[in-house]
């Protein structure tokens, strides 16, 4: 299998924006603080941020298989995929810390 320092490296970053998207939700127990509002706006910027890198990586792991625009059209919708199911268990996991 080969693996391209590219996408080792859009790997790591996606790794990075999940942890920080996640890490946060942990701390936070109530969103009336301005603190919290603050939080709540970092984490819209993460979503788009992680959307884009996990279709990104899923494309640049199709592409280093098969080299091919198909292969890597196939990667970002299976990123895609990833990233939706990925954002209703977070919220399912958060979603009891909110109430």
């Amino acid at each position: 299998m080969k693996i391209s320092i590219r996408t080792v490296l859009f790997i790591m970053s996606t790794a990075a924006v999940v942890f920080g998207f996640y890490s946060p939700l942990l701390r936070t127990s109530h969103f009336d603080s301005l603190e919290s509002k603050v939080f709540i706006f970092f984490f819209l910027i993460l979503l788009i941020l992680m959307f884009a890198l996990f279709c990104a990586t899923g494309a640049s792991i199709a592409y280093d298989q098969v080299p091919t625009r198909r292969s890597a059209e196939r990667g970002a919708l299976k990123g895609f995929y990833v990233w939706v199911t990925l954002g209703i268990l977070i919220g399912l996991i958060g979603l009891p810390r909110v109430t």
